[in-house]
């Protein structure tokens, strides 16, 4: 993230400063009953940040399905689809990589987190939506009502009530500068953890002491745990590739919000990137110019959120493509299943219906 010149940051002070009464009035508002939330059935968990983007909400909403899944349940996953192209009135449902649900109006849209986790998946279904209740309505219209619903980056979505909210933190940088939207990159104020039922830290190293990550919670006393993400050897999009052990000059497209944290992970590989092609998050790359590095270099080497993002682009690329793919390390022996096991053993009873 570059930040903007220190005067510009201290003209911009005042409003983040507005920024983050806004945002905890509106939380008291909805906890008050001032503005009106609605339940869903069945057990209705959120992975979400206090954090604009990078700290790794898609590894983690993919490993809670998986053990979801595993354990015989029936998630979906519910997600606002930040620009995916939909209209704020409409919703759709992948699964897999088929759209079973289309939207009102809207054909085609992007929505690269969504297409990545709907093919890590398979038999998981992504419903997309900026209004997710209304969303969450229409799918129960087409289909039946799930085990659970997974709020993708719903810590600040207060319209659907929740039983567990898991909050992610980035251990190297846990508040990034301190200070909310536009002056810095939080969405919420620190206090605003208190809300949490669980918080992991995330890009923790093992050697992280407990009382660092303690301290950063200050006087909220919330649960607690760390991962590591670990990222794999470049992986081909198709057989019939080299191995990636054979390229020799690369070309590194990144469209992600932090773009040094994906560098760090792949430095073990000592691959040799003669070009690199960085963009906003979720932004299109610039095909010109990734093209002028690709006639130079012998492969492209992307994450999994990018090339859904423009996966018709890369599989009609001439040079070999190859994907990062990211898996999780717990530390300290702890786990979803044991953070699951915590948080549900004393959920409250709620409403079955949907307002």
């Amino acid at each position: 993230m570059t930040y903007p010149p220190f005067w510009l940051r201290v003209f911009l002070w005042p409003l983040s400063w507005l920024y983050s009464v806004v945002t905890r009035i509106r939380r008291n508002w909805y906890e008050r009953g001032f503005l009106s939330s609605f339940p869903l059935q069945g057990t209705v968990i959120s992975i979400g940040n206090i954090e604009a983007g990078g700290t790794g909400k898609s590894p983690m909403t993919l490993e809670l399905c998986r053990l979801l899944r595993s354990q015989g349940a029936t998630p979906v996953i519910l997600t606002r689809g930040y620009k995916s192209g939909l209209s704020a009135k409409e919703s759709a449902v992948i699964l897999g990589e088929k759209v079973i649900l289309q939207a009102q109006n809207t054909l085609n849209f992007v929505a690269d987190e969504a297409r990545m986790q709907a093919a890590a998946l398979h038999d998981v279904p992504i419903i997309l939506g900026s209004d997710r209740h209304n969303a969450a309505k229409r799918y129960l219209e087409h289909f039946p009502n799930p085990s659970h619903w997974i709020l993708d980056d719903g810590f600040q979505h207060q319209r659907i009530r929740r039983d567990i909210d898991i909050v992610l933190l980035d251990a190297k940088r846990p508040f990034d500068n301190g200070h909310c939207l536009p002056a810095g990159l939080l969405r919420e104020g620190k206090r605003s953890l208190k809300k949490a039922d669980w918080i992991i830290f995330t890009r923790a190293d093992a050697s992280t002491p407990e009382s660092q990550l303690a301290s950063n919670l200050g006087p909220y006393k919330v649960p607690h745990s760390a991962v590591t993400f670990i990222s794999g050897e470049p992986t081909p999009i198709k057989e019939g590739l080299p191995r990636w052990q054979d390229i020799k000059d690369w070309t590194l497209a990144l469209g992600v919000a932090k773009p040094e944290r994906v560098e760090e992970g792949i430095r073990r590989f000592n691959l040799s990137v003669k070009h690199r092609v960085t963009g906003a998050d979720h932004e299109l790359f610039d095909h010109k110019s990734l093209q002028v590095c690709l006639d130079s270099s012998d492969g492209l080497l992307t994450t999994e959120k990018d090339y859904w993002r423009e996966k018709q682009y890369f599989d009609l690329l001439d040079q070999p493509v190859y994907l990062i793919p990211l898996s999780i390390q717990w530390q300290k022996g702890e786990s979803f299943p044991h953070i699951l096991e915590v948080l549900t053993q004393n959920l409250p009873k709620k409403s079955l219906e949907i307002s």
